[in-house]
């Protein structure tokens, strides 16, 4: 008898632990490879390296200018490079996730400093790293942006931002 309660709290605790009260699923797992060299992170409108500040990457012509390679791709709905308030560098999915459409994007409010969507009014946080829903329905429904990976190329010094 004490054998299967300590198998039932055991398999109860599992469940727990396993369980997250934000979900990044709501954005489809889709490619992202952008690569930002030495020289572009210098330019402002290419690489976000001070805190507060962020760029957009969306192929082929987000920033204006920027010289994507061929195998360059942009997530589900674009790319979100910011430089956090604590100097750290993050990556999310342009994509709200409560809308779940490429074409609907979040963008930085200029007083808030968090990430809106203009269409469902969700509110998230972007430069403390954590991509969670502040506000909105996303928040009431614990959809949190998809996080991008951003990987430092010693040999080269450019940055690679990945899925």
């Amino acid at each position: 008898m004490i054998k299967k309660i300590i198998t039932l709290l055991f398999i109860i605790l599992t469940i727990c632990s396993g369980c997250s009260d934000l979900s990044n699923d709501r954005i489809p797992l889709t490619s992202v490879r952008i690569e930002v060299t030495l020289a572009q992170q210098q330019k402002s409108e290419y690489w976000a390296n001070v805190p507060a500040t962020f760029v957009t990457f969306l192929k082929p012509n987000i920033p204006y200018g920027f010289p994507y390679t061929i195998s360059a791709t942009t997530g589900y709905g674009g790319v979100l490079q910011v430089c956090g308030f604590d100097n750290e560098l993050f990556a999310y999915d342009l994509s709200c996730p409560f809308e779940h459409n490429p074409n609907i994007r979040i963008a930085i409010d200029d007083i808030t400093l968090n990430a809106v969507c203009r269409e469902c009014g969700s509110t998230y946080d972007v430069f403390y790293g954590s991509g969670a829903p502040i506000d909105g329905p996303s928040a009431a429904n614990g959809y949190a942006l998809r996080k991008y990976n951003i990987t430092y190329i010693s040999s080269t010094g450019s940055y690679m931002i990945i899925n």
